[in-house]
């Protein structure tokens, strides 16, 4: 049986007036039923969202039948004095509509709240004899409080959910991207890496086999003539050498490429060490707080030995900064030196620059990209920038993650400030994640 229900129905039938109550509960008139008074009912109150007990309701209701022009204040003065609880001034209008039977229903009465049973509100005469007579004492008392639908309407966030779901797709998405940029990219510089080889091979079997050593840049041209460019240097030298390969040769004595001479060193082709694309330039932030974790006083040692030495430290002990240093890279190298430029000042935005900046360490700070050529910067999308290139956050292993970092597209490397075990570690996968990044572009530059 419904309380709410009951106390409306004698509300209806004039007969609410004539019931009474004890300390636990109301007594109805001509009915074999007793009402807890501490039974919440499913009417919800707009005061805290809270259900409704029994006796705040019986009691509203019997004062307003009794005294329908007395002001709600003097309704709860009464309600005190008699020991009940008291519900809000904003419920008022509401109830009295609906018990007094002007409205057939109400907004505030939640379906989704169960129905108090006997045993814990709604009890016949009878029953509770005969649980008084027959159980023991400190028999555990059970009320539903929440179900499955009660739960299902509370509100709640789902942004987290949302974005759980929505994370695979956006990760799909984002490579996708790469590899269409890589493709478009890889489209002007296809096989790169193999004509390389085969550039050097050609040489070993034109020139000789000392070609390694003797340090020839293949790319120049003759002294009385400018430099051609980097991408069409190669072609046109194969062909000059083609050339002068059918060209009578003297019967005897040392090979015009092999002697000392001016001329003969102009002519000669020289070697270039690695890739055609230029030397990769890794960018460092320039500030100086406590927070910065690499900066031009320490990123040399920590890049090219994968030594980590706080940069205040350094500078105490009398370092001087430079704005850009080389550093030679051996990690994964065989043994050769392949040479990076780190620097702390970004090119010029309309800098042919740019296409050799491989990696960037962010401070987490929007305006340390000002400037930047990229698509979005100027309005703090920084996807483009960081599909282009490899960022990276390094930080202090007791430092907190900056919330904007969380949202670009970098990764993050922790340091401690005391310990120097894990450096290695920290040196290596920078390494690692910045060759997988331009391997995954094709790109041209010497790595």
């Amino acid at each position: 049986m419904d309380p709410l229900r009951l106390i409306r129905d004698h509300t209806i039938a004039g007969i609410i007036a004539e019931s009474t109550h004890d300390d636990e509960r109301i007594h109805l008139k001509d009915v074999d039923v007793e009402l807890r008074r501490t039974t919440e009912t499913n009417y919800r109150s707009k005061a805290g969202n809270k259900l409704l007990k029994v006796e705040a309701i019986w009691y509203f209701i019997k004062y307003h039948v009794a005294n329908p022009d007395a002001a709600h204040t003097a309704y709860m003065k009464a309600a005190i004095a008699a020991g009940f609880s008291t519900l809000s001034m904003l419920d008022r209008k509401d109830l009295i509509a609906y018990l007094t039977g002007e409205r057939a229903t109400s907004d505030r009465i939640d379906i989704t709240v169960p129905v108090i049973v006997d045993e814990e509100g709604v009890s016949t005469v009878d029953a509770k004899r005969a649980r008084e007579e027959d159980e023991a004492e400190g028999v555990p008392r059970e009320r539903v409080l929440r179900d499955r639908n009660s739960v299902l309407r509370a509100p709640k966030d789902m942004t987290s959910v949302l974005d759980f779901f929505a994370a695979p797709e956006e990760e799909k998405e984002r490579l996708e991207e790469e590899k269409q940029q890589a493709a478009d990219l890889a489209k002007g510089i296809k096989n790169q890496r193999y004509r390389d080889v085969k550039e050097q091979v050609f040489w070993r079997e034109h020139v000789g086999s000392d070609f390694d050593m003797m340090n020839l840049d293949t790319n120049a041209s003759f002294l009385s003539g400018p430099k051609p460019p980097v991408d069409d240097g190669t072609d046109m030298l194969m062909t000059d050498a083609r050339a002068m390969e059918k060209q009578p040769t003297a019967p005897s004595g040392p090979s015009t490429a092999s002697r000392g001479g001016p001329a003969a060193a102009a002519k000669a082709p020289r070697k270039t060490s690695g890739k055609p694309g230029g030397v990769p330039i890794i960018i460092v932030p320039a500030g100086f707080n406590q927070k910065v974790v690499l900066n031009m006083f320490n990123a040399k040692e920590f890049l090219q030995d994968g030594k980590f030495t706080q940069w205040d430290v350094v500078q105490k002990g009398g370092a001087k900064k430079s704005s850009s240093v080389y550093i030679s890279r051996t990690y994964k190298r065989d043994g050769a030196k392949v040479k990076y430029e780190v620097t702390e000042k970004a090119p010029h935005k309309r800098s042919e620059d740019w296409a050799r900046v491989a990696a960037v360490f962010v401070l987490g700070a929007k305006w340390q990209f000002k400037d930047w050529p990229f698509r979005g910067v100027e309005d703090g999308d920084l996807v483009e920038t960081f599909t282009k290139i490899r960022g990276f956050h390094a930080r202090f292993d007791g430092d907190p993650e900056v919330d904007v970092v969380k949202t670009w597209n970098v990764k993050p490397i922790t340091i401690s400030r005391t310990k120097r075990h894990g450096d290695r570690a920290a040196f290596e996968f920078f390494w690692d994640e910045l060759d997988r990044h331009l391997a995954l572009r094709s790109s041209a530059l010497k790595y």
